[in-house]
Parts: structure tokens; sequence; C-alpha cells
């Protein structure tokens, strides 16, 4: 069951980052500087397709609503910073299906980013949540990421389905 809240590990930084890594790879640099929230706020620096990004288990069928809060330094240009997502299968490997939730252009304020996925096809094992700049982005300077979250919206058993079909005029219908 994932119903139970935030699925993120460390979700607004003040653990050290360490169940984060950058989309390019390495740990995630972490700042006291300018946290949205808390103490703490990942400070990446704006490089193609860098954020920070984290692995949850997830349940097929089920939708998540994706969330989390960024501002960049005032010489980043461009855009956009955007939520992606990656549905994986059990091995982390094989990718089942991926998709960009929502997007803004660079901001020197905290602006939320947020969005939900699809239904997740079956084989699904593994969410990757990501914030993440478009190759578009240029200046200099960091992507800040605080308050981060996934969550079930949407559990699959919520999801019905309905057979209908007519006998002697009558509709008869029946819950899948």
């Amino acid at each position: 069951n994932d119903n139970s809240g935030n699925l993120l590990s460390d979700p607004g930084f003040e653990n050290g980052g360490g169940a984060w890594v950058l989309t390019t790879g390495g740990a995630v640099p972490i700042t006291s500087s300018t946290p949205y929230s808390g103490s703490y706020c990942a400070a990446c620096p704006v490089l193609n397709y860098t954020g920070p990004d984290q692995l949850v288990p997830v349940i097929p069928g089920n939708q998540y609503f994706l969330s989390a809060y960024f501002k960049t330094d005032a010489g980043v240009t461009g855009g956009p910073i955007f939520i992606s997502w990656v549905a994986y299968e059990a091995d982390k490997i094989t990718i089942v299906t991926a998709a960009n939730c929502t997007s803004f252009s660079p901001s020197t304020s905290w602006t939320q980013l947020s969005g939900m996925t699809s239904a997740l096809p079956v084989g699904t094992a593994w969410l990757a949540f990501r914030v993440t700049i478009n190759p578009t982005i240029t200046g200099s300077g960091n992507l800040y990421v605080d308050a981060c979250s996934v969550q079930c919206a949407v559990p699959a058993q919520q999801i019905v389905s309905v057979y209908a079909s007519t006998i002697n005029g009558f509709i008869i219908a029946n819950q899948i």
C-alpha cells in the first residue's frame, strides 16, 4: 500500500540529500543559504538535464501527484525547468513509460511545480521523480529545489471499469 503520504526519502534535503542523485550522476549538492522550508535545499549546477532524481517503489495502475518548489540564481536564463517521471520495471533499468508533467521558466522566487502521472502500466515497480533543467537553459548559477513530494493520488482500486450489455432491452452493467 502506498497511500500513506509522501513516498520520497529526505524530500526537503534536511538529512544531507543522500537519498538523491543528480540526473547526470553524482551526489546532489546541498545548501543552507536559501531553503524554501526547513534548513536546507538542493543546489544543482545549471547543466543540461541536471537536477535531483530519486526512485520510489510504486504500484501499477495507480496515479501519482508530483510536486516540488524551485528557484534559480539571477544569471540563469532560457528554459524550461520541469518535473519529469520515468516508470521502470523491477530491474530499475527497463523503462515502461515516461513523461514531463509541468514546466516553468527560470525564476529567482520560489515557484511550485506540480502534476500527475498517468495510471502506471502493468509491470511498473519504480518511479523516478526528477526536477530537470532543459538544455536550452543558459547562464551560470544554480537550480534550487526543495519540498519535493510524490503521493498516490488515485489508487488502482478506485479506477473502475464497467462492462455493459443489453438483454431484452434492459442495460445490464457489471463492475470489473
